[in-house]
Formats: structure tokens, C-alpha cells, sequence
């Protein structure tokens, strides 16, 4: 009875290993990325997209994601600025630099280098989600001449992560198994109410398939997130900061303007209806509200 169990058992094992190998096989074919150029950093190979002419604007994305979560929103600006779309450390076209802390320290340091080889000592304007509202303010700590604007989607600021990096660390043991059905379920927290269809789902999912050090880029920048602590240097911050948030957003609630002064005094919040990644779901009034706030900090210096 018992051996007869075993092989039940093995043989349902065996057809679900299956299952998943053969829908990660057609997620792969699913999947066919644009490669984006690339440049050399002190810290390694860093990804990046530009598009259009005039002030410099660069997009820094979020954990887990890539610069083609621009897309959109730097097309309906490239009439208007020379878009610079980051390949964070770790993540999409990047480097996987296993051997160096992907801290929010570094990953500014590379992210400057390359705007230092496409617009040498040009003013930037920042566009940052999630993870990289954390990364853009490090960036304007460490060159506040520079940086003309900040605008956060959604940042990770004012929370507490350690919890967000011990459950990574327990996905590790879902990596042999990862499939489009786990990614939906972390999907639809990022985009409540998005329509999410075979290629969408495939193009998020792709890194994870293609190289086995994504997961620990992703453990990585995840306990960076959970020790950073900058809230004293990004004080002076608040008068050329736009926060924009989703209403729906589920993966961090929504600040309130009380909390977003009491982090960065002078700083300007507008929500709307929308989840994690507003500017995948309204690129266009996303684009459009970048443009009204940027205009309104030229008009005030």
C-alpha cells in the first residue's frame, strides 16, 4: 500500500514538473525582448534606452521590473525631453553583479556614470517607481546641483521592509516552479485592474527564466530596500518633489499628505484611480502631469 502511495505520488509530481516545464518553455517563446543599448560602469554593464532631444529625463524603475515599464510614458515625452530609461543593476539588460551590494548607493553611482557619458553635467529631471523613488533621492543627495525635479511613483519611503525581504527569501523555494500563475497572482497586486494577456505576463517573467541569478539580484536589492534609512538627507527635497500614487495601489498603501510632509516638507501628492504602476496604467496623463510639474519648477526658480 505504501509503495503503491509512492508511485501515486511520484507519478502526479512527474505530470505537474511537466506541466510547469512545458508553460515556461512556451513563456519563453512568448517572450522575445527588445535589448536595449548598453554602457560600461565602474560597477558593471548598465542597460538603458534613450529616446527623443532636449532636457535630459531619466526613469529609474522599481524591483522586479525593467526600463520597458517606460515605454509608454517615454514615448508620449520624447517630443520634449531626451528620455533615459535605466536597466537598474540586476535587472533587465543589466548586469547581475553577484559580487557587490546592490544598494541604493550604487546603483545612483552607476545610474550617474551613464548619464555622465550620454549628457555630461546636463541638468536631469528624475522619474522614479517603487524601489527607485529610494534610488532617485539618493541620486539627488549626491548631486543636488544637478537634479532639477523629482518625480515619485509610488516610492518605497516611509516604511518598514524587513518583512518584504525575510518572504523573498522564502520564495527562493518557489523558483523551480515559477510559472505564469504565480506571476499573475504579483501582478495583479501591481496592476489591479489591468488585463493581463500571455505576452505581458512573459515579458515579466522572462529574466526570471533566462538566468538564476535574477532571484538573488531580486534578494538582493530587497534587503538593501529593508536597511536604508535617508530620511534626514531628503528634507530639502519637498518643494521640487511630485509624489503620484494609485488609489488601488496594493503593493504600497498610499501615503497620506500628512506623511508625505512629515518626509519631505514642501512636497506636492496627487492620487488617482490606479495600482502600483501608474504609469503603466495612465501613461498618458502620467507623461502629461511630468510635464505640467516640470514646467511649474522652471517657472519658480
Amino acid at each position: 500500500m505504501t509503495l503503491a502511495l509512492v508511485a501515486a505520488v511520484s507519478a502526479l509530481l512527474s505530470l505537474y514538473l511537466a506541466f510547469v516545464l512545458r508553460r515556461r518553455l512556451d513563456l519563453r517563446k512568448r517572450a522575445i525582448p527588445t535589448k536595449a543599448s548598453t554602457l560600461l560602469t565602474s560597477l558593471g554593464e548598465v542597460a538603458y534606452r534613450v529616446r527623443g532631444q532636449g532636457p535630459v529625463m531619466v526613469f529609474v524603475h522599481g524591483i522586479g521590473a525593467s526600463q520597458a515599464v517606460w515605454e509608454p510614458t517615454t514615448r508620449a515625452l520624447e517630443h520634449s525631453f531626451l528620455t533615459v530609461a535605466i536597466d537598474l543593476l540586476g535587472f533587465g539588460d543589466s548586469s547581475r553583479p553577484v559580487e557587490i551590494p546592490l544598494s541604493s548607493q550604487n546603483q545612483a553611482q552607476a545610474i550617474w556614470e551613464i548619464v555622465d557619458q550620454i549628457a555630461p553635467s546636463a541638468p536631469v529631471q528624475l522619474v522614479a517607481s517603487s524601489m527607485g523613488g529610494v534610488i532617485a533621492l539618493k541620486m539627488a543627495e549626491m548631486r543636488s546641483q544637478q537634479v532639477q525635479s523629482l518625480t515619485l511613483i509610488s516610492p518605497a519611503i516611509g516604511r518598514k521592509f524587513g518583512r518584504w525581504y525575510h518572504l523573498a527569501k522564502g520564495a527562493q523555494l518557489l523558483l523551480p516552479i515559477v510559472n505564469s500563475w504565480v506571476l499573475k497572482w504579483i501582478l495583479r497586486r501591481v496592476r489591479p485592474k489591468a488585463a493581463l494577456g500571455p505576452e505581458e505576463v512573459a515579458r515579466y517573467l522572462a529574466p526570471f527564466l533566462n538566468d538564476h541569478r535574477d532571484l538573488f539580484c531580486f534578494l538582493e536589492a530587497t534587503r538593501a530596500l529593508a536597511s536604508s534609512s535617508h530620511h534626514n538627507q531628503w528634507k530639502g527635497w519637498g518643494p521640487k518633489t511630485l509624489f503620484l500614487w494609485g488609489s488601488e495601489d496594493l503593493i504600497l498603501r498610499p501615503l497620506s499628505d500628512l506623511e508625505v510632509q512629515r518626509l519631505l516638507p514642501g512636497a506636492r501628492l496627487i492620487t488617482r484611480d490606479g495600482g502600483h504602476h501608474l504609469m503603466e496604467d495612465h501613461p498618458a496623463w502620467v507623461a502629461q502631469t511630468i510635464l505640467d510639474w516640470v514646467k511649474r519648477q522652471s517657472h519658480d526658480k
